[in-house]
């Protein structure tokens, strides 16, 4: 499984971006609360997008949307910069999404 800061940043954003600089913990503590629900299974407590939605009682897509609307305000939040590459990334996760449901 990825890492949180790889959905943030790319490889070359984490060169050039101290590590004082990323204070995802700050970051994720200013979510909506539904986002920082799915960011912290997800990611932190390391449980499945499938397990995430039988947890809370929500369908996958709401985990899905969730999860990536978190991401996005994630990398606006630590890189404001940044934010049209966050754009790039909801739509190939959403890409990914549909392929995962049509096969």
């Amino acid at each position: 499984m990825r890492n949180l800061t790889d959905y943030i940043f790319s490889t070359d954003e984490k060169q050039r971006i101290p590590k004082w600089e990323i204070d995802l913990q700050s970051a994720i503590g200013e979510l909506p609360p539904d986002n920082k629900k799915v960011i912290q299974l997800h990611f932190i407590e390391n449980v499945s997008r499938k397990e995430v939605a039988q947890k809370l009682g929500w369908s996958l897509s709401k985990v899905n949307t969730k999860l990536t609307r978190g991401i996005s305000l994630l990398r606006w939040h630590c890189n404001p910069a940044a934010f049209e590459d966050a754009k790039l990334l909801f739509k190939r996760h959403l890409e990914k999404i549909v392929s995962e449901k049509i096969v």
